[in-house]
């Protein structure tokens, strides 16, 4: 063999090489990409499963104390409205029996 045929054997043998390294460094680079978006994906999936299973397993609200608010709100709109009618009742001297109550 020629030493023109030994030199372009070694240089693509070298080329060849080179090219087998640079995909392999590719290779790696996307491997750690795609393990870091994975990583995020997972982490944010994991809270959200966690946020699922917490909301499931409280109840739904009963509204107690804005129904004890109300309720106290009502009582005084109705208390409010007989004193007012009682007052305009004897203002005009008519009776009532609610206003002997």
């Amino acid at each position: 063999m020629s030493s023109d045929m030994e030199r372009l054997i070694t240089l693509r043998t070298a080329a060849l090489t080179k090219r087998t390294a640079m995909i392999k460094a590719v290779g790696e680079a996307f491997a750690k990409e795609s393990a870091e978006e994975d990583l995020v994906f997972d982490q944010e999936h994991d809270r959200a499963r966690d946020e699922l299973a917490r909301l499931r397993g409280r109840s739904r609200p009963r509204h107690e104390i804005a129904r004890m608010k109300h309720e106290a709100t009502m009582k005084a709109i109705e208390v409010e409205t007989e004193e007012a009618i009682k007052v305009l009742y004897l203002s005009k001297s008519v009776t009532d029996e609610r206003m002997t109550k």
